[in-house]
């Protein structure tokens, strides 16, 4: 009989995945937990350098990357100190190193990529663009990345557009997917489940105050200067496009 985990074991190890990433200093970039070997992709801040493994791996992993590892192991470089100049030099030789190529997700280890993550972080403060939260932040693309989105050419027009992508929390992300999917996903999905965070949140704050249980969790401005920027998103991005896409927005 073939043993499937449950919807909670599942939640638990990811939950347990995310915390150790944050606590190794890493970021989360992609990858779900179904079993103890689905893939899971992480970035070093330390190293600058994007790491593919498993889900067992990495829990079992002492420092969860193989660069953390030899860097612990070395104490030639202890004490060391690098200038603002030569930081930016070897930042910049990062983002331009050849990544190894490998299937379904091959766009998100680029040069590229990595460029426009770096401008989208700068664009939302590196923070959720919803709770303010700064820990377990994900990079969300408004227009997916993948390679049956409705529009290829809306898709690669805006793949690293750097106004084409958000910061929000690991559970927002995961939410957002849950009831949008992973495949053809656009702005007009992201601004409706804003709204739709919005809508309780204005109807307690009538009542309550800003004192109700989702205004705990949700700041009212917040969200409403969220729709807000998101209308100047979407001109942004319709800007980076002919005019026969550009409508489609």
């Amino acid at each position: 009989m073939i043993s499937h985990n449950s919807e909670d074991f599942k939640a638990e190890k990811m939950a347990r995945t995310l915390e150790k990433i944050d606590l190794n200093g890493h970021a989360y970039v992609d990858g779900t937990y179904t079993t103890k070997k689905s893939t899971l992709i992480v970035y070093c801040r330390t190293h600058n350098t994007e790491h593919t493994t498993t889900f067992d791996t990495y829990l079992r992993s002492k420092t969860g990357m193989a660069c953390c590892g030899n860097s612990a192991k070395s104490k030639a470089l202890t004490g060391r100190v690098y200038s603002p100049e030569t930081l930016a030099l070897m930042r910049e030789a990062a983002i331009q190193r050849l990544r190894p190529v490998s299937t379904g997700q091959d766009w998100r280890r680029t040069p590229e990529y990595r460029k426009w993550e770096t401008e989208v972080k700068g664009l939302w403060n590196n923070e959720c663009a919803i709770t303010g939260e700064k820990r377990n932040t994900v990079m969300h693309h408004f227009f997916s990345g993948a390679r049956n989105n409705q529009n290829l050419m809306i898709r690669d027009k805006l793949l690293h557009h750097p106004h084409n992508g958000i910061v929000i929390t690991q559970a927002i992300h995961t939410d957002f997917h849950d009831k949008f999917g992973y495949q053809r996903n656009n702005l007009k999905q992201f601004q409706i489940y804003v709204y739709e965070i919005y809508k309780p949140i204005s109807s307690q704050a009538k009542h309550l105050s800003l004192e109700g249980s989702e205004t705990r969790r949700y700041d009212l401005q917040r969200i409403r200067r969220l729709q807000e920027r998101l209308e100047e998103t979407k001109l942004e991005l319709a800007k980076a496009l002919p005019p026969s896409l550009a409508q489609l927005l």
